[in-house]
């Protein structure tokens, strides 16, 4: 029995990010993302609507709303596992993020490959 690709949805405010991220998991069959854009109410809506394995968030888009928006993800799409990808975080900052619901931290800075290897961790189906 095939396996169904782990469906993601990127959130990040800042385009080249987004496409580059959407371009590398691309290239991965195991894959698909379902939706991408910045912090909007539209985005949020494209998490409700389809519902994401994963949902990769940008951890300083929302510019002091990004705590209430991570709540919000976890209210509308309970199911998703929300990974945050980050330049870098401070200690304190990363227990509320884990308090919110978040999964995991990315670096930015991270290998494609071990971006890639670490979403296939983090999958629901990993977990089967």
């Amino acid at each position: 029995m095939k396996q169904q690709p782990i469906r993601i949805l990127l959130v990040d405010d800042d385009a080249l990010v987004r496409e580059g991220v959407e371009a590398i998991l691309g290239m991965e069959p195991t894959f698909v993302v379902v939706g991408s854009g910045g912090h909007t109410s539209g985005t949020m809506r494209q998490i409700e609507v389809t519902q994401p394995d994963i949902v990769l968030v940008d951890a300083y888009s929302w510019r002091g709303d990004s705590l209430a928006s991570l709540s919000i993800i976890r209210t509308i799409s309970p199911k998703s596992i929300i990974c945050v990808l980050t330049d870098e975080i401070e200690e304190e900052r990363l227990h509320l993020l884990y308090a919110l619901g978040v999964t995991a931290c990315i670096a930015k800075g991270t290998r494609p490959a071990d971006l890639i290897l670490s979403l296939q961790l983090l999958s629901p189906a990993s977990f089967v």
